[in-house]
Order: structure tokens, then sequence, then C-alpha cells
């Protein structure tokens, strides 16, 4: 009996990521995220200010909107909707990593269901998919906030919630899930894959993610510049439209070629792609530490 209930629990192998691995991953990120956007907030503010701009020419610069910026305003004004930045950033981008990690977990190291590529690129859209549902209203706040519609965070949530109710907090959901799948699957297949670089080496060091970060980072952010000035656009757009309209989400990329030419896709890309290099290379460096750090600790507890 013995024997056969030892046959039983092999061929029904545990498939499920250790509780402890999980909390490693959420905790570390969630870490890894606070600092990063704290770092980079001024950047992104920049970044957004010029794709939600009709007066900027195409190729505005990033130090010019940074100096126009200083000249009218207190500098603090560039850290304006950072609260928002975190209340959505933190536990989406933890929830995006530790869905990733456990995806991966299972469908590459547990039961080899998938090839790598196609494992990593399916956990991370899995992962962005999880947490687009806490991710998008913050967004939509920090952004407004950014583009100088609203003064405060209390003011920008009272003006959606008066003049388009909850739905107002989900404007450009399908644009930003349309851009936030792509750049999961282009950074996470263009990191994972980055490893051959340094597989030779015994231990990776902190050097060595932040080329991997940044390189994932530099290529997934330009390819899906894009799909980030048209998320851009609906979300900072004031009328009242059906906000999760596919239609609508069409309407906005005719319009902006039509009437600002086919470059306006490629507005900003310069800010945005300069922040998600050392934004991707920030986080990796600070997410990986954070996880060894955490890993060593917790199973010096353990003994």
């Amino acid at each position: 009996m013995a024997t056969l209930s030892k046959a039983t629990e092999t061929s029904k192998p545990n498939t499920t990521m250790p509780f402890f691995k999980v909390s490693e991953n959420f905790l570390s990120s969630a870490l890894a995220t606070m600092i990063t956007k704290a770092i980079l907030q001024p950047v992104d503010t920049c970044k957004t200010r010029a794709q939600s701009s009709r007066k900027l020419g195409f190729r505005v610069r990033f130090i010019d909107i940074l100096v126009d910026a200083l000249k009218k305003e207190n500098p603090v004004a560039l850290f304006r909707g950072l609260p928002a930045a975190w209340l959505g950033s933190i536990p989406a981008q933890s929830l995006y990593i530790s869905t990733y990690e456990s995806c991966k977990y299972l469908f590459l190291e547990k039961t080899h269901f998938l090839p790598k590529n196609m494992g990593i690129a399916l956990s991370a859209a899995i992962g962005d998919s999880v947490a687009g549902f806490i991710r998008v209203p913050p967004e939509t706040i920090k952004q407004r906030l950014q583009a100088g519609l609203d003064p405060s965070m209390s003011k920008a949530i009272s003006h959606i919630f008066q003049t388009q109710g909850l739905k107002g907090f989900y404007r450009g959901y399908i644009a930003q899930v349309s851009r936030d799948i792509p750049y999961a699957i282009v950074l996470f297949l263009t990191y994972e894959n980055a490893k051959l670089l340094f597989s030779n080496r015994r231990r990776m060091k902190a050097r060595d993610n932040l080329i991997r970060g940044a390189l994932a980072g530099g290529v997934a952010s330009f390819l899906t510049t894009p799909l980030d000035v048209v998320k851009t656009r609906i979300m900072t757009h004031s009328g009242d439209v059906a906000v999760s309209s596919f239609r609508f989400w069409l309407g906005t990329v005719h319009r902006l070629v039509r009437e600002e030419g086919w470059r306006s896709l490629w507005r900003g890309a310069g800010p945005r792609v300069s922040y998600k290099i050392c934004s991707s290379a920030l986080f990796f460096v600070c997410f990986e530490f954070l996880r060894s750090t955490i890993h060593f600790h917790h199973n010096d507890l353990r003994k």
C-alpha cells in the first residue's frame, strides 16, 4: 500500500510554486517598483507632456520639455502624479511579476509544457492581463495630473467620477492592454534570452542585470511607442466616450495620423525609451538583489 501511495504521489506532481517563492517575488517587485518610480518620475512626466500636447512638434526633445517645465513651474511639479503612480504600479507590478514567475515555473520548470520562448511569452501575457485590472485607474489619474488637466489627485478622481462615472477610470483599458502585453512579451523575451550572454558565469553580477534590463527595456519600449501614444491620448481625452470601445481606439489612431501625420505615433519616443531603459535597468537590478537577499534571510529563518 505504501508503494502504491508513493507511485500515486509521483504520478501527480505538485505544479504550484511554493508560497514562499511567490511571496519573495511579490515583495521584491513591490520594493523595486517603489524605488524605480520615485527616481524616474520626472522623466515619465516629460514623456506624458510630449505625447499629450498637440502644440509640440515631432522633433521635441526631452531636455526642451524639462527646461520649459522648470521655467514655468516649481521642480516639485515634475513629481506630480507620483502617489497615483505608486498606488497603481506597486500592487500591479507585484501581481504582474509574481504571476509571470509562477506561470514560467509551471510551463518551463515543472511541466515542460511549452518551448522556452513560447512559455516566456505566454507567462508575460498572462501576468500583464491579470495586473491590468488594477493598473488602469491609477494610470489614468496619473497621466491627467502629468498633463496638467487636474491640479491634484483628489480633483482628478472627483472630475473623472462626476463627468464619466466609474467607467471613466478605465478609460483607455483596451489601449493599455494592447500596449502592455506586446511590451511585456518583448521585454521578457529579451531579458530572459540575454541570460545566455552571461551563462558561463557562476554568479550573476549587478552589472549583468543592469545591462540585461536596459537592453530589454530599450527594445520593448521603442517597438511599442505608437501604442503608448494612443493610450496616452485616450486617457487624457476630455470628452465623454465609450472608454472600452475598440472603435474609439482605432478612431484615435486614424485622427492622429490624419491631423498630425504618421510620425505623431512616435512622439515622445526619446523620453519613453530613455525612461524605460533606465527604469528596466534599475528595476531588474533592485528586483534581483532584493529577491536574493529576501531568499537568503528566508532560508536562514527556516533552518
